[in-house]
């Protein structure tokens, strides 16, 4: 994740002028603030203002990053992927709650479908060639909700 950190009077002044910084470099916002303040010593109290951001939506604002720190220590705390994170925090699920309701990744329905059935039905038996993979899978996302490839349980 990144941000293009300028500020206000630079802006208001018709100039952008400051820089792309990761936000993963830093443990935590107080330390990504006093950096910021330090990129742009050149102004007494430099009103920081965060001109461009790459990263799940919904995340920053012009004025405030702090919520992606709440984002980064959830994700560290969630022992999975970033990929599989970000599709959680796409689909609503709280920062919290995105582990627990994680199932996994998948290439369709029809092999999720397929996996969730490992158990109920014996391995190399006649049904497992006749059932209609994609039905099931319709039928199972009553209970389960998909973001790029990602699958959650719907009630976590």
């Amino acid at each position: 994740m990144k941000a293009y950190v300028g500020t206000y009077n630079k802006y208001n002044n018709g100039s952008i002028a400051g820089a792309w910084v990761d936000l993963t470099e830093f443990s935590n916002y107080s330390d990504f603030i006093d950096y910021c303040n330090n990129l742009h010593s050149d102004e007494s109290d430099p009103e920081l203002m965060f001109q461009d951001f790459e990263g799940p939506k919904g995340l920053y604002s012009e004025s405030d990053l702090s919520e992606v720190y709440d984002y980064l220590d959830a994700l560290d705390r969630s022992g999975i992927d970033a990929e599989a994170f970000e599709a959680g925090y796409e689909l609503d699920i709280p920062l919290e709650s995105i582990a627990d309701a994680y199932y996994g990744q998948y290439r369709n329905d029809s092999d999720f479908a397929y996996d969730y059935s490992a158990g109920l039905i014996p391995e190399h038996v006649w049904p497992l060639n006749c059932i209609d993979w994609h039905q099931a899978a319709r039928e199972l996302m009553c209970d389960f909700i998909e973001e790029n490839g990602h699958y959650f349980y719907s009630h976590y």
